[in-house]
């Protein structure tokens, strides 16, 4: 038994050392060498060792890019577990008790799939909850409902059964102490065959790699002064959100806001209350904008909100609430006292509505919300100048 097991491990090591051929080609190698061994595998502890040294160095490579990192952990998922079909869903969760958002619904997204071996991205495909649903960390004896099922079969490719899907939940590490925080599904399926615990032992393992590195991956894509998405994300965030509302038939809502004469409040009160000032600014932001939205520091005191699901009044009252909002708090200096009053922001806001038949320079609508902002600061300042296209 020791021999076999030493020769699978020098056949893995083989595979996994040979540079000469693709990542995707070591992956199917090692993942065929696996499956081909299950008996002397089987063991949970040697299991959860090897499935974690190839997912690591596998993956190793990858972990600053999310893009070249997704579509490599969807195919080890389905190579390990001989799944057909590999969906990576996230989760937006949902607002119960707030009544002005009451209508804000938890969410699933289909971020991306493989489909027999062949990845794609699936930004588009969304399913709206009809009530709220509750994805506790704490209680993950039945973290897969109904709905949550619907949703599956609703906007992954292949056939989502109960019987012949498996679905795991995915939670990333809070930025507020060891909570964790639901962000979605991995759905496996396999139509020829129902999934055995040794099958549900490699997707946990192969989950725990994937979970532990999204914290990661939001980090590198996050302003790490204001929360907020960095530049680099803009472009991206945009295309996707542009893509969801041709599929779903919605409009969608620019805002680009600036911090009124934040020169003047830089060289009067230093840098560092000007840092203190951004990272109050960007959590009264956040703590007021839905779910969905994405919000993304584009410069210095300059901000984007891309906002899904808008008409012309909702988008018009959103932006005024923030300008209101801001123009009343009183925002501390940098040792968290109160001290700053009258700080306020002007709006430059667009309304993409017929998104079907918009032009595809994404710049063009940027350069349509910033001349909407030049207008309001031309115009005195703390305002918001609206118009669609």
């Amino acid at each position: 038994m020791l021999d076999r097991l030493d020769h699978i491990f020098l056949e893995i090591e083989n595979v996994l050392g040979n540079d000469r051929i693709s990542d995707e080609m070591r992956i199917d190698y090692a993942s065929a060498i696996f499956r081909s061994n299950e008996q002397c595998l089987s063991d949970a502890k040697i299991l959860y060792h090897v499935v974690g040294d190839i997912v690591h160095e596998l993956l190793n490579n990858y972990i600053s890019d999310f893009r070249l990192y997704l579509p490599l952990i969807l195919r080890i998922y389905s190579g390990f577990t001989e799944s057909e079909n590999v969906c990576y869903l996230g989760y937006t969760p949902g607002r119960e008790n707030e009544i002005e958002d009451k209508s804000i619904k938890p969410m699933l997204s289909l971020k991306a799939s493989v489909d027999n071996d062949i990845f794609s991205w699936g930004a588009g495909q969304i399913y709206e909850f009809d009530r709220f649903i509750d994805l506790s960390s704490d209680d993950k004896s039945d973290p897969v409902s109904t709905l949550v099922m619907d949703g599956a079969r609703h906007i992954c490719r292949g056939d989502i059964d109960c019987d012949n899907t498996l679905m795991i939940p995915l939670y990333s590490k809070s930025a507020n102490g060891p909570k964790r925080d639901p962000y979605g599904f991995i759905a496996l399926t396999n139509n020829e065959r129902s999934y055995t615990e040794y099958d549900i032992n490699i997707a946990d393992k192969i989950t725990s790699h994937f979970s532990s590195h999204l914290r990661n991956f939001e980090i590198l894509r996050k302003d790490q002064l204001t929360h907020f998405y960095n530049q680099r994300q803009k472009e991206d965030l945009f295309t996707t959100e542009i893509k969801k509302a041709m599929q779903n038939n919605y409009c969608v809502g620019l805002m680009l806001l600036d911090i009124d004469d934040f020169k003047a409040f830089n060289d009067n009160y230093g840098h560092l209350n000007g840092d203190s000032l951004l990272s109050q600014f960007g959590n009264l932001i956040l703590n007021n904008i839905r779910p969905y939205d994405r919000a993304i520091r584009v410069g210095g005191e300059e901000f984007l909100i891309i906002a899904p699901k808008v008409g012309r009044e909702s988008l018009q009252s959103f932006a005024e609430r923030l300008r209101f909002l801001i123009e009343k708090q009183v925002f501390g200096d940098r040792f968290g006292e109160p001290a700053y009053r009258g700080i306020t922001a002007s709006f430059g806001v667009l309304l993409l509505d017929d998104i079907e038949h918009k032009v595809a320079n994404t710049e063009y609508y940027f350069d349509l919300a910033d001349k909407n902002l030049y207008e309001a600061k031309r115009k005195g300042k703390n305002r918001v100048e609206y118009s669609k296209c």
